[in-house]
């Protein structure tokens, strides 16, 4: 981080407070490596790759751009944002070796420690050793590749398919020099047995922990050289992996994304250790308290089958599956039928093709997309207590599916009710002073859908809170929105729907999910124009449809912190 005065290199981590020293001393060894050997060329390449993505990325969107022409404005020249690349292949070995010297000397370093109760005592007098005697691990270095000449080309979105049934959806705009794919697999969470909850997460996070062709390290390795961020991404009717990356990387990364995706062998040595990772995120995941109040009133609206499932499954299950048991359920699911590629960026179409029946036509056929789950209804009711200083609250409702063409006035109505300013936030917040935090949202689905409302407020008043939300909801209901409100709604709608489709990663993932969801690139084209349509009649019959007090439930969080005041 650079400001004004003075900058500050950190690195921070979250670990076992038995880890800390070991830790620390690692982290030291490293920065005692950059004072005092030199670079060499696969590093400097490595790092110019990541940070040149981190660049392209900051400058997808309008408001990136301003927040760099004001940045280099404020330190003398907006013109110097165009020099930052030319600048980064300039550095050398020898300064980046300076730079560690003066910066990351051991005098120099403060360290802050946020520990579980009770632990402090053993960390105090903190002094690790760091050691620098090891050499760091001889990498292999990587031939760079050469950017492929791309004609200037208005953008153009198509559907294809390859030989085997894999369906692609191709977004070719050669203005931007980035790269980004979703490759989606229909299915998984909803079809997961209930002694296998949590197997999709599990199984997709291990396909990033080996393939037959590397290991971990080195296919981690690889994805860093080439600055390529590929990451998973589970949802409740599919579940894939998303690559993004600078243009000129887009056949390496394609290449390591098929690998994880085709060959994954889901090594005994990685699956212990993600195993932790994984239990450790199922027993804090009352920390973030919203996320876990939806999930809990998400659970009583689908009855806990199908949508109705954490992501990340029951610790009891998770602790049970081993590697033969992802290996199935994974390998079961890769069929060609199932998969959708979405391709966003700049590249040339034929040879992009040819490219992907290498490397995914030889996926075999048949199965299909899985039918959605069945609709389940819950409990009227699920009520817990937990350590916190707020009351948390959710109310949920069915909605019209993905399929359904009342989706389009469900989005106007849930924007017509969320948001400062809107109907929930001027009542219970301003007004009536009950809510630290509240919102409304549509969450559409193949099988299913629905509207939840949440709300935060003091212990103590979770039962007011709970009777102004849903006597707020059942007004809506009754009465509707106004043709005002119901006007600003879809321009907020259209407004968000337009900021969103500025990133290159999430215009490749939104028509590669709607496709693996059975609908088709034209629909998110033609969104702006179908939320045009949507009148207040059509919203405010779904409103009296959807919003009757009797077709939702809820959940209760109460906190049992005692507030500011009363400590």
């Amino acid at each position: 981080m650079t400001g004004d005065d003075a900058g500050i290199f950190y690195v921070d981590c979250e670990l076992d407070p038995a880890d800390v020293r070991r830790a620390l001393a690692a982290i030291l060894g490293e920065t005692a490596l950059l004072r005092e050997r030199p670079a060499g060329p696969y590093e400097l390449n490595r790092v110019r790759n990541t940070v040149e993505l981190c660049y392209l990325q900051e400058r997808e969107t309008v408001e990136g751009q301003a927040h760099e022409l004001a940045h280099y404005d404020h330190l003398g020249d907006w013109r110097r944002a165009e020099e930052y690349l030319r600048g980064l292949y300039a550095v050398s070995a020898e300064s980046v070796l300076g730079a560690a010297g003066r910066y990351l000397a051991p005098d120099k370093l403060s360290v802050a420690l946020i520990v579980p109760p009770g632990r402090a005592a053993e960390l105090q007098n903190l002094e690790p050793a760091a050691d620098a005697s090891s050499p760091p691990p001889v990498r292999r270095p990587l031939a760079e590749t050469p950017p492929r000449p791309v004609s200037p080309s208005p953008v153009t979105v198509e559907e294809a398919a390859l030989g085997n049934g894999v369906r692609l959806v191709l977004r070719r705009n050669t203005t931007r020099a980035l790269a980004s794919v979703a490759a989606l697999t229909a299915g998984g969470l909803h079809e997961e047995p209930t002694e296998l909850e949590g197997v999709t997460n599990f199984a997709l996070e291990m396909a990033l922990r080996g393939t037959h062709e590397h290991d971990a390290e080195e296919f981690h390795a690889l994805a860093e050289y080439y600055g390529a961020e590929l990451d998973t991404d589970v949802q409740r009717d599919f579940y894939g992996f998303k690559l993004d990356c600078a243009a000129r990387h887009l056949d390496p990364g394609l290449a390591l994304l098929a690998e994880a995706l085709t060959r994954p062998v889901f090594p005994d040595s990685e699956l212990e250790p993600k195993r932790s990772d994984i239990l450790a995120e199922i027993a804090t995941r009352t920390d973030d308290a919203s996320a876990y109040t939806l999930g809990r009133v998400n659970a009583a609206l689908y009855g806990g089958r199908g949508y109705g499932r954490f992501l990340d499954g029951r610790e009891e299950t998770v602790r049970a599956l081993d590697a033969a048991a992802l290996s199935g359920w994974y390998g079961d699911r890769l069929r060609a039928d199932r998969l959708v590629i979405g391709v966003s960026g700049a590249f040339e179409r034929g040879p992009l093709i040819e490219r992907l029946e290498g490397l995914f036509g030889g996926l075999p056929a048949g199965g299909g997309a899985p039918d959605p789950p069945p609709r389940f209804h819950g409990a009227d009711c699920v009520e817990e207590r937990l350590p916190k200083l707020q009351t948390h609250l959710a109310l949920a409702f069915p909605a019209p599916t993905l399929g359904d063409d009342r989706r389009f006035a469900a989005n106007v109505l849930a924007q017509g009710l969320n948001g400062a300013g809107r109907r929930l936030f001027v009542e219970l917040r301003d007004r009536l002073h009950l809510a630290y935090v509240v919102f409304f949202l549509y969450r559409p689905l193949r099988g299913a859908g629905g509207f939840f409302s949440y709300i935060a407020t003091q212990p103590g008043r979770g039962g007011e809170a709970l009777e102004a939300l849903r006597g707020e909801l059942e007004r809506v209901a009754r009465g509707g929105l106004d043709p005002v409100e119901v006007a600003e709604a879809k321009e907020h709608v259209v407004g968000l729907y337009q900021l969103g489709r500025q990133r290159n990663a999430a215009l490749a993932a939104v028509y590669a999910g709607a496709v693996v969801q059975g609908l088709t690139a034209r629909d998110v084209d033609l969104y702006p124009e179908r939320i045009a349509r949507v009148s207040p009649d059509e919203v405010n019959a779904l409103a009296a449809e959807c919003l009757e007090p009797s077709r939702g439930v809820r959940c209760v969080i109460r906190g049992t912190l005692p507030d500011r005041e009363a400590r």
